[in-house]
């Protein structure tokens, strides 16, 4: 058994896709990238706008 972290990283790598560094669940969209990081787009927050 995994816990849900590193369930979800096996599942993500599995299927090709990208975990969220800021909710660690699977990024089944297009992913947001900054500084390698992928992130949902919804769950990134830029300095400069908001």
């Amino acid at each position: 058994h995994l816990c849900r972290p590193c369930h979800n990283r096996e599942k993500a790598h599995s299927l090709g896709k990208y975990i969220c560094q800021k909710c660690q669940a699977i990024v089944d969209d297009i992913p947001l990238i900054f500084k390698n990081d992928p992130y949902h787009p919804d769950h990134f927050n830029c300095n400069n706008c908001g």
